[in-house]
């Protein structure tokens, strides 16, 4: 499932940095999960080849949580975001309860151009490691189904390359801004988001260059 929505930047607000739940996401293609899998057991192999992931931390209670409910309670959406600059941001929320772990991936540099590309026909599956690093990690298979890519991609064809530049100057707003519990739509028809946690998918260095802006990104992620 996914929405479509657009925000201005400028009605973002600050919140207190200790409250601050940010980390940084991995997307692997195919051929790189087969990779990373090839000294795991038959089993995980099956269950995590075939698709696409995109991995996040989550606070240690919130891993705990989300493998209690790993079938009961657990609802998944992309939502399509665009901001008045014209940047395009694809969200994967996760939610349960009132607790939401937003992926938030840029649409227009990185890893996620070659995800939502016109030939991707591969579903998007979604791993969480807790913060602690000694947990293990959930799996949650095909999310996200290939039939959901186009729209991303139609949205992200209206993209102006000479405006990538301000894009990437305005990442750490993004990130403040979809910190804000009101910013993605609750996925529960009873409770309300109040608590965030997010993931951000990084550009590749060479993006960056000469227009990254890192000892800000950096304080934010």
């Amino acid at each position: 499932m996914k929405i479509l929505m657009r925000r201005d930047l400028h009605g973002s607000i600050s919140s207190d940095r200790d409250f601050l739940v940010v980390n940084r996401a991995i997307l692997m293609n195919t051929s790189e999960v087969h990779e990373f899998t090839y000294p795991d057991t038959k089993a995980v192999k099956k269950m995590v080849r075939g698709s696409w992931t995109l991995g996040g931390t989550v606070s240690g209670d919130k891993f705990a949580g989300l493998k209690a409910n790993m079938n009961n309670g657990l609802a998944h959406r992309m939502t399509i975001i665009t901001f008045d600059s014209g940047a395009v941001y694809a969200v994967i929320a996760t939610q349960l309860g009132e607790w939401q772990h937003r992926f938030v991936l840029p649409t227009f540099v990185g890893k996620a151009v070659s995800l939502f590309a016109a030939d991707s026909d591969k579903p998007l599956s979604l791993n969480f490691s807790a913060a602690s690093d000694d947990d293990g990690f959930l799996f949650f298979k095909a999310v996200i189904p290939p039939g959901d890519y186009p729209a991303v991609l139609a949205w992200s064809k209206c993209i102006q390359d000479q405006q990538i530049p301000q894009y990437i100057s305005e990442m750490s707003s993004v990130v403040m801004d979809l910190l804000q519990p009101s910013a993605v739509p609750s996925m529960s028809l009873t409770d309300d988001v109040s608590e965030v946690e997010v993931s951000f998918l990084m550009p590749w260095e060479n993006e960056l260059d000469p227009y990254r802006q890192d000892e800000e990104l950096e304080a934010t992620t």
